[in-house]
């Protein structure tokens, strides 16, 4: 089954985060979703907020949720799993957080050469996105 990665940005979503994830899914063959909380503006307390509503309805659709880069978050709220950037909590730190309170974590990865992918893949990442390949408002240089 083909995965699509949906990524969440509250300023191209608008207010009703909830709503317009609850309309996509309702049209997405079940499983076929998983859902990266990406708000990197938000302090712990509302993103905690704004993941439990996402939480609510997304797993009822069978789509996982990871947080971006807050494995504090993503342990609290109960998501699938979390999103390392490249330059954040190491991979085996944060499955060493997760297994601390019993719980384990699908770990993805951000990375942006070819070795650091590989790399990402042997310390147990399930999911190593590579990137930028176009230009982007938010990310460093394309790498084509």
């Amino acid at each position: 089954m083909i995965r699509v990665v949906v990524v969440t940005d509250r300023k191209l979503f608008g207010s009703d985060v909830p709503g317009r994830l609850a309309a996509m899914l309702a049209s997405a063959p079940r499983g076929s979703v998983l859902l990266q909380i990406r708000e990197k503006d938000l302090d712990g307390g509302p993103l905690l907020e704004l993941a439990r509503a996402l939480i609510e309805v997304a797993r009822p659709a069978g789509a996982p949720v990871w947080i971006n880069d807050r494995v504090d978050v993503a342990l609290v709220a109960g998501a699938d799993g979390v999103h390392l950037p490249e330059h954040g909590v190491s991979i085996a730190d944060a499955k060493a957080a997760a297994a601390a309170v019993g719980r384990t974590l699908a770990i993805g990865a951000s990375r942006h050469d070819a070795k650091a992918v590989i790399d990402a893949a042997k310390q147990g990442a399930a999911l190593v996105q590579f990137g930028p390949l176009w230009a982007t408002p938010t990310k460093g240089p394309p790498l084509g």
